[in-house]
Formats: C-alpha cells, sequence, structure tokens
C-alpha cells in the first residue's frame, strides 16, 4: 500500500506540473533549475525508500517534475481509433512519436477519451494470456491502474470508467523485430494526464514489470499537446550513440532511427 501511496502523489505532482507548464517546449530532464524544486525533491524524499532497486522508472522523477514536461501540440488523428493492438491503417499517422527508453509511445484523445499505444520494443517473446501490461495514470486528481492483459482483458482500478484494451505482437512501422504491443483506450475528462507504463520484458518473466524511466504527458483537449519527462537516472544519448535496445534516450533534436545495417542510431529529427 505504501508504494501504491508514494506514486500517487509522485504522478499527480507531475499532472500539477504539465498543467502549469504546458506552454514549454522541448523534452525535460532532471535537474534543470526551477521555482518548484524544492516541492519535487520533497515528493523525491517520498519515493526514495520505495522504489525498485534504489529508484528507478516512475519513482525516480520527482526531480524532473520540478522542471515540468515538454508541451507539442498534435495534428487531429488521421482516421477514427481501433483498439487492437496494432497500428492499424493511418489511425497513428499524425500522432507524434514520445521516445522512451524501452518503448515509443503514441496517444490522442477525441470526445472525452484518451488513446495510448505502447509500442514496447524491449520484449521481443511475447507474454502469456495470464501477465499484463500496466499503466498508472494520473487524472483528474486521481490514480488509475489499468492493466492490458495477454488475453485481451482489461481491468481498471481507481475509478469506475470505460475502457478498451488489446495486446498485439508483431512488427510496427518503425521497428521490423516482431515485439509487443499493448494498446487501450479510457474515458477521462479533459486537463493534464501523467502516465507511466510498466511492461514485461520475456515469455518467462511476463509476471515481473519493469518500469519505463520516462513518464508521458498529456494535455487532453480540442487542442491535443503531448511531451515526456525523463528521469534522473536515464542516460541522455548524443548523436550517432547506438540506442532503441534500453541504452537511454536520444538528446533533444535527435530521434532514435534504425538503420540499414542493422541497430538504431540517434540521428538528427530535421526541421519541425
Amino acid at each position: 500500500m505504501g508504494r501504491r501511496n508514494h506514486l500517487a502523489t509522485l504522478l499527480l505532482a507531475a499532472a500539477l506540473s504539465f498543467s502549469i507548464l504546458a506552454a514549454s517546449c522541448g523534452t525535460t530532464n532532471a535537474g534543470q533549475e526551477s521555482p518548484q524544486q524544492d516541492a519535487a525533491a520533497a515528493v523525491d524524499t517520498l519515493v526514495q525508500d520505495d522504489a525498485p532497486g534504489g529508484g528507478g522508472g516512475c519513482s525516480a522523477l520527482a526531480q524532473s517534475m520540478a522542471a515540468g514536461a515538454a508541451s507539442e501540440p498534435q495534428a487531429p488523428a488521421a482516421a477514427g481509433h481501433v483498439i487492437d493492438g496494432q497500428f492499424t491503417g493511418s489511425e497513428w499517422d499524425n500522432a507524434v512519436r514520445l521516445e522512451g527508453v524501452l518503448t515509443d509511445v503514441f496517444v490522442d484523445y477525441a470526445d472525452g477519451v484518451l488513446y495510448f499505444l505502447n509500442d514496447w520494443r524491449a520484449n521481443v517473446q511475447g507474454i502469456r494470456p495470464d501477465c499484463f501490461n500496466e499503466f498508472h495514470l494520473a487524472v483528474a486528481g486521481q490514480l488509475l491502474t489499468l492493466k492490458v492483459h495477454g488475453d485481451g482483458r482489461v481491468t481498471v482500478d481507481g475509478a469506475s470508467v470505460e475502457a478498451q484494451g488489446a495486446y498485439g505482437f508483431g512488427p510496427s512501422p518503425l521497428w521490423e523485430a516482431p515485439h509487443t504491443i499493448f494498446e487501450f483506450s479510457v474515458s477521462v475528462p479533459e486537463g493534464p494526464v501523467a502516465v507511466c507504463c510498466m511492461d514485461p520484458t520475456t515469455m518467462s518473466t511476463c509476471d515481473q514489470l519493469v518500469e519505463e524511466g520516462v513518464l508521458f504527458a498529456i494535455e487532453a483537449g480540442s487542442t491535443v499537446k503531448v511531451g515526456r519527462v525523463v528521469g534522473e537516472s536515464v542516460t541522455i544519448l548524443a548523436e550517432g550513440a547506438s540506442c532503441g535496445a534500453g541504452q537511454g534516450v536520444c538528446a533533444f533534436g535527435f530521434t532514435c532511427t534504425p538503420q540499414a545495417g542493422g541497430g538504431a542510431t540517434c540521428v538528427g529529427a530535421g526541421p519541425g
């Protein structure tokens, strides 16, 4: 129960930061100065003793909260969303790719529904029907725990909301090697939403969840804004560095791009 309370405190602080600093641009990293830094440090103290391995993933992001989240306007979806654990048609063509250490995330919001696709490239084996991907969402002053199971079931703790979800296994537009893909939709009001992802990385240990070191931010409304907060322990990768397999995240202005000869490296994102 202690860990859930600590995580709730962290995520709700994140949602507040997103709301206040939604006009900022770029990727926020821990260690930047901010008037909110003392408050963030206090939250960090709360979660340190509860963080797996001494601090990581969502439980180590309090320092990052001080600097706020990136906020990038996103064009409306090119097509309606189909919750099937796949990149169906053009549904995600207009979504901003939010790169994490172990995943790429795509989000959208329309008519009171948040759409979320977790392209979890860290698992190339799949999961059993009894295992699941777990999401923690801070929204409207509440902490929701949403699980997408390998058999397609979706469970939500923390509020009574409408939700759908799906698990898929296969290639995605960016990553050719088959891997796990989790997709969900959930009814949430307009406003800031913070999401943490916790996923299995192998078939044999799919009952053990690994935390993504990046927290994802959404400003839900008629204009959707998205961004991310990178945990203090996450390595920031320079141009040309190998990426995409848990090494860290590319520095601002660079994106992790698969190469023809294999592997992926951080390359310039280009204008726009």
